[in-house]
């Protein structure tokens, strides 16, 4: 068992190297690993001891690297982030910190991004596209109504 406590701490703190994890995206990697529940409980409990991994952390630099390299909605954030296996409170606690009028503006970039050149682009097209990307309907039909009424 040492061994093998060694092993996963190993192996744990490899994924970690490469970018941030949820707790429960290390749980399942250390299960696919073919480790011992118990061996995988006590490297767990190593990881969060040394804040190695930490759910509130992650999901707040997740909404922020999402928001910087390739802009989505919050309805999709909080759908990336469950399938992270992040907690509800934690999910809603870091999607909150984008409102309404900064989804509105990331979405009408978005929008003018990539359909500048669309000269037959329809509202039913730029809502699919945004709708695709977890934008709110009232966002989505803001956008299409100032986009009909005034072009992009």
């Amino acid at each position: 068992m040492p061994g093998q406590l060694e092993k996963a701490k190993h192996y744990a703190l490899n994924l970690l190297s490469y970018r941030r994890r949820s707790e429960e995206e290390v749980r399942n990697r250390l299960r696919k690993a073919e480790f011992e529940a118990v061996v995988i409980e006590e490297t767990m409990g190593f990881l969060k001891e040394y804040n190695y991994i930490n759910d509130r952390d992650f999901a707040g630099s997740w909404v922020n690297d999402r928001l910087a390299l390739k802009p989505v909605g919050r309805r999709r954030l909080r759908w990336e982030l469950q399938q992270k296996g992040v907690a509800r409170d934690i999910i809603e606690q870091a999607v909150n910190i984008i409102d309404e009028n900064d989804e509105y503006n990331m979405a009408l970039q978005l929008v003018r991004k990539k359909f500048s050149t669309d000269i037959n682009c329809t509202s039913t097209k730029i809502a699919s596209f945004l709708q695709r990307r977890g934008f709110s309907a009232g966002v989505i039909i803001t956008i299409c109504n100032n986009i009909h009424g005034k072009g992009l």
